[in-house]
């Protein structure tokens, strides 16, 4: 869908339109106050256009500010190339990611008693630790 306006104003006021919001919506999705858009005059700064962005990600922000291409972004499964995936691929996959999931799960298991040990270990070295600073505020 190409709409040519002639200013940022009109391209939001055009995208907010297409997206079914109302203006006061998308300004509270964006963190501007109520007639924000209306009040636009020359552009919106790059903070305001960071929020737009990420609040409306399928928003083209090279159309919003020249008004060149168009204004949405195409959607990524249509970029990208599609893959084909045999059955047999995808078990081999799953194979292997159980068998890196259990070795996961092994080398969590071996840290957890690893950190039990070294808690004891800390627990008896600050005892003693104690024990030599009781020595030497006696001397």
């Amino acid at each position: 869908m190409r709409i040519m306006e002639t200013g940022v104003k009109q391209r939001l006021v055009a995208f907010i339109k297409t997206a079914g919001l109302s203006q006061a919506r998308f300004e509270k999705a964006v963190g501007v106050s109520n007639g924000y858009v209306n009040n636009i005059s020359k552009g919106i700064g790059a903070e305001i256009l960071q929020r737009i962005i990420r609040n409306y990600p399928t928003l083209n922000s090279s159309w919003l500010i020249t008004g060149n291409g168009e204004m949405l972004n195409k959607a990524e499964e249509d970029v990208k190339p599609k893959m084909p995936c045999k059955n047999e691929d995808f078990q081999n996959l799953l194979k292997t990611f159980s068998v890196q999931l259990a070795q996961s799960q092994d080398i969590l298991a071996q840290s957890e008693a690893n950190l039990a040990k070294n808690q004891e270990l800390l627990a008896k070295s600050q005892e003693q630790i104690d024990k030599l600073l009781g020595i030497i505020s006696k001397l």
